[in-house]
């Protein structure tokens, strides 16, 4: 397994409010099933990587038009799928997860402890982004370890 990357995740598991959201410092791990612009695509399917979620992927961005668009009312993608992690090319993490020529996956995910990422804290590159200071404001405490449950 692979760890130490960053991703963008969809405005409904971000957090719709400006600043650091819900998802915002948590961590994942990532494994490509299926390829869903060519299906007969194996080559790395199974491979998981852990990627911490640092920034917002905007609905109506060029480029992410169908990935991710969620909504309480639609909680599903263009793809049927609840989540998206815009992989950050800076942090490496879309050429570890992806071949050249291959820019998506469909697949599976799970929040895992961040004690499981091994990247830097580093500085916010962004205005929006969360890795410093590794405080997610719409949770009662920090992202990582939270067992809170969002404000309703």
């Amino acid at each position: 397994m692979t760890s130490g990357y960053t991703a963008a995740a969809n405005t409904l598991s971000f957090g719709a409010n400006s600043g650091a959201g819900d998802a915002c410092g948590r961590c994942f791990n990532i494994t490509p099933t299926s390829n869903p612009y060519s299906p007969d695509y194996t080559g790395s399917m199974g491979q998981t990587i852990i990627v911490r979620v640092t920034d917002l992927c905007p609905h109506s961005s060029p480029g992410t038009v169908g990935w991710c668009d969620q909504t309480v009312s639609h909680p599903l993608n263009l793809y049927n799928m609840p989540m998206h992690f815009d992989l950050c090319e800076d942090s490496g993490a879309s050429s570890a997860f992806f071949p050249t020529g291959i820019g998506a996956m469909l697949g599976t995910y799970q929040e895992v402890p961040c004690t499981e990422w091994v990247g830097g804290e580093g500085n916010s590159l962004w205005g929006h982004s969360c890795m410093a200071p590794d405080n997610a404001l719409n949770w009662p405490t920090v992202a990582c370890g939270n067992t809170g449950t969002p404000p309703q």
